[in-house]
C-alpha cells in the first residue's frame, strides 16, 4: 500500500498513511525533527530562512469492508470521514502552534 502526501493549501500538507499502525506513525515524527534541524543548520550558513513545522494527527483504523459492495456509499462515507479526520488533525496542529507561541513568550520573559 502506498502513503500519500498532499498539499491541501498554502503551506499545509496532509500525510495519509495507508493501514499503518500507531507504532510506525510514532517513528515518523522523531525522524523528521532532526532532518529539519539539519536543514536549518545548512540553510543558515547560506543566509536562508529557518524552516519550522507543526503537525496535528489523527489515527484511525478504518476498513470499508463493513460498508458492503455499494461503491457510492463507500465513497460518501470515506469523504465524510476524511473531512472529519482532517479537521481533527488541523485542530491538533493549531494547538501545537499555540503551545509553541506560549513557550516562546515564556522564554523571552525569562530572558528579560
Amino acid at each position: 500500500r502506498e502513503d500519500i502526501v498532499a498539499r491541501i493549501g498554502g503551506d499545509e500538507f496532509a500525510y495519509f498513511a495507508a493501514y499503518h499502525d500507531k507504532t510506525r506513525y510514532n517513528d515518523l515524527i522523531p525522524k523528521l525533527i532532526p532532518l529539519v534541524k539539519q536543514y536549518n543548520l545548512i540553510n543558515s550558513l547560506k543566509g536562508g530562512v529557518e524552516l519550522d513545522f507543526s503537525y496535528g494527527t489523527v489515527i484511525q483504523n478504518f476498513h470499508p469492508g463493513n460498508l458492503g459492495k455499494n461503491r457510492a456509499k463507500i465513497d460518501e462515507t470515506l469523504n465524510a470521514l476524511n473531512r472529519i479526520w482532517l479537521n481533527i488533525a488541523d485542530q491538533n496542529m493549531y494547538e501545537m502552534k499555540r503551545r509553541k507561541k506560549i513557550h516562546m513568550v515564556e522564554k523571552k520573559s525569562a530572558k528579560a
